[in-house]
């Protein structure tokens, strides 16, 4: 019989690492599973164009009639990323919620196992995983992923991205295809997934002009900005295919752009400067944090330590990461909507600590960076225990929204008193459509 495989020749299976870490973050699979949602209002457009998906129906046929003069409530359709994800589960289990739960927890841990992974390559496993331990068991995360929404699903699209460009110098032809169809997908997820499409933009020209300048041949210049030039074709290309098969010119997401006064873009940026900074520290205090002065340095170290090792790697050359991050902090910084809280961060979450370890790797001591990533990940955890501990206690308890008994109540009156062609005026319409059939929209 042959012996047993050694401890470390395992570990030094390719497949042992992504096997770990998942391990490590199997229970978010398990936290926080709900069989009610909240009022919300994105997740019901989002069940609703699944089901017209499910049912080759026209997607933007949802039920809510959008009103011009309250554009940022919600765009005439959301672009057909995420119901298309969701399509499957909305064909089998309709409004159940906890598959949708699960779903979008196996999104979420396969996010975190993506960042550890490109963390691993700067920091070390072990520092990876601490950091990667901070973001992705933070009680607002494992909250957040119980509402049917696009963001982790896009998390993990984006994360794969900049997993695949970070070593844009080695890249071969059918990878940067690979990464262009991966940001289309993020595009027609959501439409900040442009961003992606953006930076192999401006990148691919950055390649163009630099070796121009230095070889002054047209056909050379070209020719080095073959890669990423196939995958923003290929981006594009999956886009617009998307679009055009599933969104009309007039009733799609491009309506959000509706929200935009570019005649008050400086107070909307200096609002979201101050805006996200303050969500940045909030994210790690939480309402029921016991210590907010750890969550407070912790959010301060973070914002101090990424916008320095972003700097840091601009005065290098530029890469796809680097365009990635300044475009997509662009358009948060201008978009006219300061009620997102973190949720808009989480894409950019692996880039964030990608600079925030190209901070620390920059300094002269920066030989315990592991202990500090460690200790660091056993103070926040010591944080968030009582909070997560809470918020699995309170998933039996159905909060306010259209599962509370009253409500459901109310919708089967609305389905048995009003004819099938009403339409009616709510303050959360795209809720009221999705579960009564009826016409809504708010004033």
């Amino acid at each position: 019989m042959s012996a047993m495989p050694k401890i470390t020749e395992i570990s030094k299976c390719r497949w042992f690492t992504p096997a770990m870490v998942t391990l490590i973050f199997i229970p978010l699979l398990f936290l926080n599973i709900r069989h009610d949602h909240d009022w919300g209002g994105d997740f019901a457009q989002y069940m609703a164009q699944a089901d017209n998906i499910v049912h080759f129906r026209a997607m933007e046929n949802t039920g809510y009639v959008y009103n011009e003069a309250f554009p940022s409530l919600a765009p005439k359709a959301y672009p057909p990323g995420f119901p298309l994800i969701i399509a499957p589960v909305t064909a089998i289990f309709g409004n159940a919620i906890p598959p949708y739960n699960y779903l979008i927890s196996l999104f979420l841990i396969a996010t975190a196992v993506t960042t550890v992974l490109l963390l691993q390559k700067k920091a070390g496993i072990w520092a990876a995983i601490a950091l990667s331990i901070i973001i992705y068991y933070n009680p607002y995360l494992v909250k957040f992923k119980s509402e049917v929404m696009a963001d982790i699903p896009f998390s993990f699209l984006v994360a794969v991205f900049v997993s695949m460009v970070h070593k844009q110098e080695s890249l071969s032809g059918r990878r940067w295809i690979f990464a262009g169809l991966i940001a289309g997908y993020a595009a027609a997820t959501k439409t900040a997934g442009a961003s992606l499409l953006a930076a192999l933009m401006i990148y691919s020209l950055q390649q163009m002009i630099s070796s121009f300048i230095s070889e002054k041949k047209i056909r050379k210049a070209i020719g080095m900005a073959s890669g990423p030039m196939k995958g923003l074709a290929a981006g594009i290309g999956l886009s617009v295919v998307f679009s055009l098969l599933f969104l009309h010119s007039d009733k799609g997401s491009l309506s959000y752009l509706n929200t935009f006064s570019f005649s008050n873009i400086l107070s909307s940026v200096s609002l979201n400067i101050f805006g996200y900074a303050e969500v940045i520290r909030y994210f790690f205090a939480g309402a029921a944090a016991p210590s907010h002065w750890v969550a407070a340095l912790a959010g301060s170290a973070m914002i101090i330590f990424f916008i320095t090792g972003l700097f840091l790697s601009f005065t290098q050359k530029p890469g796809v990461l680097e365009w990635t991050t300044l475009v997509y902090f662009g358009v948060l910084f201008i978009y006219p909507y300061q009620n997102s809280g973190f949720r808009f961060l989480i894409p950019i979450v692996p880039l964030m600590l990608y600079y925030i370890i190209h901070t620390a790797t920059s300094l002269k001591n920066a030989r315990g960076g592991t202990l500090i990533a460690v200790f660091t990940m056993v103070m926040m955890c010591i944080q968030y225990f009582p909070m997560l501990n809470d918020l699995q206690h309170s998933t039996q308890t159905i909060q306010e929204g259209p599962y509370k008994s009253n409500v459901v109540s109310a919708f089967r009156q609305i389905q048995s008193l009003t004819p099938e062609n009403a339409l009616i005026v709510f303050k959360k319409p795209l809720v009221l459509a999705r579960y009564t059939g009826r016409q809504s929209m708010s004033h």
